[in-house]
């Protein structure tokens, strides 16, 4: 069923700097960015600032987005896990988040954004 899925997912993230995104994604994973980029097993996840932040508000003009791919190597039921794990992570710090990818329906409050339209 994962097989047929894109494994890209983009997550808004409305925190004031790219700089608090990556301390809170540091958290969760355990990892240490090299730039913009941390590498661990089940996820590869790059830190942006929107370039359309501000120009709503709408979820994707949150200030900063945060994409993920699952390397070729990890496991889909890791690689969803770990998502769903920094989702949870991002909201218990007062992080607003909203994934959007092929596998919302897999993620808590569908990735978020059953949090933001309630």
């Amino acid at each position: 069923m994962t097989d047929e899925l894109d494994d890209y997912c983009k997550i808004f993230v409305n925190v004031t700097s790219t700089a608090a995104a990556l301390n809170l994604l540091s958290e969760v994973t355990g990892g240490s960015f090299k730039g913009r980029t941390l590498e661990i097993p089940t996820m590869v996840i790059d830190v942006l600032q929107n370039p359309d932040a501000g120009l709503s508000d709408d979820f994707v003009t949150w200030p900063v987005m945060v994409e993920i791919e699952k390397p070729a190597e990890a496991h889909w039921e890791d690689y969803i896990a770990d998502i769903r794990k920094t989702l949870v992570h991002l909201w218990e710090n007062k992080a607003a988040a909203v994934a959007s990818c092929d596998f919302e329906d897999k993620l808590p409050w569908n990735g978020g954004i059953s949090r933001v339209t309630k």
